[in-house]
């Protein structure tokens, strides 16, 4: 793959598993200190950064719905302003959700 790819056009062309994408989340879950993360061939991920960036309205939807789907419990607990959620009793941003149903297996249609 030339340039810089995108996690999901390196996920797609199977040079990562689904096993390594739900191993960066946890990892980044636990300690968010573990902001790089390495996969198989040398590609990489900088989490912080994928999780920083401005939320995809239409993909925190997606996210949402597919988790609920799955029976996980989620709340939102923020507005429409500033979403925020609940999980599992935890706080999780809106970029955390959409990282746990990408790591549970969703697969993105937006």
């Amino acid at each position: 793959m030339a340039g810089n790819p995108e996690t999901g056009e390196i996920y797609k062309a199977k040079a990562v598993t689904e096993d390594d994408v739900v191993a960066a989340v946890d990892a980044f879950m636990v300690d968010p200190a573990n902001m790089e993360f390495l996969f198989a061939d040398g590609y990489r991920i900088d989490v912080a950064d994928a999780v920083s960036s401005e939320v995809n309205v239409t993909l925190l939807r997606q996210a949402v719905r597919y988790l609920l789907e799955q029976g996980a419990p989620i709340d939102l607990i923020g507005d429409a302003n500033v979403p925020a959620f609940k999980m599992a009793g935890e706080l999780v941003s809106a970029n955390q959700v959409i990282l746990r149903a990408y790591a549970t297996g969703m697969v993105d249609d937006v």
